[in-house]
Order: structure tokens, then C-alpha cells, then sequence
């Protein structure tokens, strides 16, 4: 009997370990893995390039919301952070002070928590040396993460938007910058493209009554008041709906009963696929246009194609440039594109393209000022301030925040059968570019300095 029992066991094991030497290897798409060292949230990650033996190794932290309602934009920025670390390291890593560096991502899950974000942040430093940081998937994080770097201990470099508060005197952070937009902005961005280049009469803006939409409202304000006297005739209406909203249909109707010429719709994520399924099915867009504030791959993607058909958005950047006057960046863009898509077999979104020249702006910084130390950093890039990215040149500003060559463009969305024969896919290829927002429209005359 007892040996009848241990022949079993013997048998057990034997195939529990050809089952698992069956297994395929994880590939760098499956894991989100790089030049990583594991996180305690996340498991680990086994690096895609092989760090030098030549070379030393300097620890990046990569925080982004991969659990939690922030997760649909966390992902990708990791993903292109690590992306970025992997290609760093194989041409050769990063030189400063005589000594060679291979970068190691430390990836953190902030669970779309400032709090948890805080604590992370402060064992990367206590833990793994970590001075340099990027990432914050929603404002409230990167506004958080900007307070915690006062002290100067460590560099924050935000690859998300930013609410305007994050720049305030009093709570600003000379370590923490933005390497992307702040959301007041989108939407004077909008208001302009609208009332200026659409001819809209009457606007009804269609809102989530939180951060984002609250600051989306007031950009949009602002730059109507701008236009007033140049456009007396258009007015404007404001419909506030409650964040994560499972029906927003009364509010689609409220705002369709206003008899507008525009639909604008600042809603979020979850919220914006569900605002634009729903205005497709009500007919809205047989009635009047809809503009929605801020498009993003993570989510629109996530709308049918009939229901973002004619739809316009405005974005950040769109991972498809093809047509766009400037060589340089449709080139540029298309290399990225391509390099993200082969490895994770996804498009890359607006503020995961941001995160990956995060990444390079560590380097650059590291290189010319040759120091870890956070207030070197920040002294350093802000001597040589001129990067050039997917958006063509961005010159950093005194107060943080690179201004770009082209600050936004309004895209409109395709339908099933305008899909065909795109560069990516009928999944991916979404939308196609048709007009180029002004920075003087977007970024207010003044507002930063050089």
C-alpha cells in the first residue's frame, strides 16, 4: 500500500514538471517586461535586453495606475517607459560622470490611489535609490506626487495631464515637471476649433462633475471670452453628470434639447464610451456634430465603429500622422508606431508616447548635467531645453512644462468601411487627422515663459 502511495507521488511530480517545462516563454508583450526589477504589487518582470556586465546600473521609477479606474492609461505608460529603457540600454545605455549606466525600470502600481502613490514613491527612494520618477496616470496622482517632491528629494516628471493647480505657486514643486498638457487648455483648444474653424452658433457641453471636467470648463470659458466680441452671437449651455454614470442618457437629452450646433463632451474613459454609444444610439449625430474634449486610444478604441463615425475629438497626438504637413514628425511617428505596436501588438496612446520621452529626458538630463541629484536634473535639461518627440521640437519652460511645435489636433472618427487598407488595423486605426490646433489657441498668450 505504502509503496503503491509513493509511486503515485513520484508519478505526480514527474508530469507536474513536464507540464510546466511545457509551458511557451512569456515574450516582452505578455509580461509588459524591460530592463525591469519586480515590483511587490505587480510580480516581476524579466528583462527583453540583458544588462551589460560592463556597465553599471542606475534604478528609473516607472509609476502608473495599473489597478484601479486609472488603469486603461497606466498600462500603456509603463508599457512605452519600458519600451524606452529596453532600447536605451541596447544602443549603449547612458554616460555621465566617466561611468556607463544601464537604466533598471522599477514599475509601481500607484492602484489609482495619491496616497498609495506616495508610499511607493517613498520606498523607490528608501529602497532603491531612486531619484528619478515618471509617470501619474490622472491628474490627482501627478498633483500629489508634485506636493511630495518639494522637498526636493526626487525629480517627478509627469507624463499625463495636469490640472493648472499643479503649477501653483505655493504648492509647485521645482522637481516636478509635465511633459505633457494642462487640461485647461484642452479646452480652449476646443472652444476655438468650434466657434472659429466649425462656425458653431450654440454649444452644449456635456460634462463629468469632477477635476477634469471642471477644469475643462473653465478653458473652454476662458477662451470664449476671448472671442466674445469677435463672436457675439454664440452661446453655450453646461450639462454636469455625475462620474462613472451607467446611463447618461438624461443628460444626452437635456443637451440635445438645447437644439445645439455642438455636442461637447468632456466625459472620461468609461464614461466617454458610453456618452458616444449612447449619442449613437438616440440619432444625436444626425442632428447635430459632437466634438468630444480629449480622445485617447485606451478608450476609443473601445467604441464601435458606428458610433464614432463622423464623430470629431480632439487629441494630444494620434498615432497615425500620415498626411500631417511636417516630414519629420509623421517619420518620427511612424518609427514610434511601429516599434510599440511589433512589441505589444497595440497602438500607443497620446500620454503613453509622452512616457516614453520621459524616459529619454532622463537620459538627456543625465548626460549634460552629469548628477542623479534632483536639483541638478532639473538645472540641467533646463540649460539645454529643446528635445525633439513625435510632436516635433518641445522647449521646456522655466516653470516645467515644454511647449511643442504643434500642441493638439482634432481628428474624426472613422466608420467600418473607412477602415480598410489603414496602417494598423480596423481595431486600431480609428480616426484620421483633419485640422491642426494652433498654439496660441491651446496654450494662453503669456501663460509660460522661456
Amino acid at each position: 500500500m505504502k509503496k503503491g502511495l509513493v509511486m503515485v507521488m513520484v508519478i505526480v511530480l514527474v508530469l507536474g514538471t513536464l507540464v510546466a517545462c511545457a509551458q511557451p516563454a512569456q515574450t516582452p508583450a505578455d509580461t509588459g517586461s524591460s530592463s525591469t526589477a519586480g515590483e511587490s504589487t505587480g510580480g516581476s518582470d524579466q528583462p527583453a535586453t540583458p544588462l551589460s556586465e560592463d556597465r553599471g546600473t542606475l534604478n528609473i521609477g516607472v509609476i502608473s495606475s495599473i489597478s484601479g479606474t486609472g488603469s486603461s492609461i497606466g498600462a500603456g505608460q509603463r508599457k512605452a517607459a519600458l519600451m524606452a529603457i529596453d532600447e536605451i540600454n541596447a544602443n549603449g545605455g547612458v554616460t555621465f560622470g566617466g561611468q556607463t549606466y544601464d537604466f533598471v525600470g522599477i514599475p509601481v502600481d500607484d492602484e489609482t490611489q495619491p496616497e498609495v502613490a506616495i508610499r511607493r514613491v517613498n520606498e523607490m527612494k528608501r529602497e532603491q535609490n531612486v531619484t528619478l520618477t515618471m509617470g501619474g496616470s490622472l491628474g490627482n496622482i501627478s498633483t500629489a506626487l508634485n506636493r511630495e517632491s518639494v522637498d526636493n528629494s526626487f525629480f517627478f516628471m509627469a507624463s499625463n495631464g495636469i490640472p493648472e493647480v499643479f503649477f501653483k505657486e505655493d504648492e509647485h514643486s521645482t522637481t516636478a515637471f509635465c511633459i505633457t498638457i494642462i487640461t485647461e487648455f484642452v479646452g480652449r483648444g476646443a472652444c476655438s476649433w468650434m466657434i472659429e474653424q466649425a462656425g458653431a452658433k450654440k454649444i452644449a457641453c456635456l460634462m463629468p462633475d469632477y477635476s477634469i471636467g471642471q477644469g475643462t470648463m473653465y478653458g473652454f470659458e476662458s477662451m470664449f471670452e476671448e472671442l466674445k466680441a469677435e463672436y457675439p452671437d454664440v452661446t453655450y449651455e453646461a450639462v454636469w453628470h455625475p462620474v462613472g454614470t451607467a446611463d447618461l442618457s438624461p443628460y444626452i437629452i437635456q443637451c440635445r434639447d438645447m437644439k445645439p450646433d455642438f455636442i461637447f463632451i468632456g466625459s472620461w474613459a468609461d464614461d466617454a464610451i458610453t456618452a458616444l454609444k449612447q449619442c449613437n444610439e438616440m440619432g444625436i449625430k444626425d442632428q447635430m456634430d459632437i466634438l468630444h474634449f480629449w480622445l485617447m486610444d485606451e478608450f476609443a478604441q473601445g467604441i464601435p465603429a458606428e458610433a464614432i463615425a463622423g464623430v470629431y475629438g480632439q487629441m494630444m497626438w494620434y498615432h497615425d500622422m500620415t498626411g500631417f504637413r511636417d516630414d519629420a514628425v509623421v517619420q518620427e511617428t511612424r518609427r514610434l508606431s511601429d516599434m510599440y505596436f511589433n512589441r505589444y501588438g497595440e497602438t500607443m496612446g497620446p500620454y503613453a508616447m509622452s512616457s516614453y520621452y520621459a524616459i529619454y529626458e532622463f537620459k538627456r538630463g543625465l548626460e549634460i548635467g552629469g548628477s542623479t541629484d534632483p536639483v541638478d536634473f532639473r538645472n540641467a535639461i533646463l540649460s539645454q531645453p529643446q528635445f525633439f518627440t513625435a510632436k516635433g521640437y518641445a522647449t521646456w519652460q522655466e516653470a516645467g512644462i515644454p511647449l511643442y511645435d504643434y500642441s493638439a489636433w482634432i481628428v474624426q472618427g472613422l466608420g467600418v468601411e473607412d477602415r480598410e487598407g489603414t496602417v494598423y488595423g480596423r481595431y486600431h486605426d480609428f480616426a484620421k487627422i483633419v485640422y491642426e490646433v494652433p498654439t496660441d489657441r491651446f496654450v494662453p498668450a503669456g501663460r509660460f515663459k522661456s
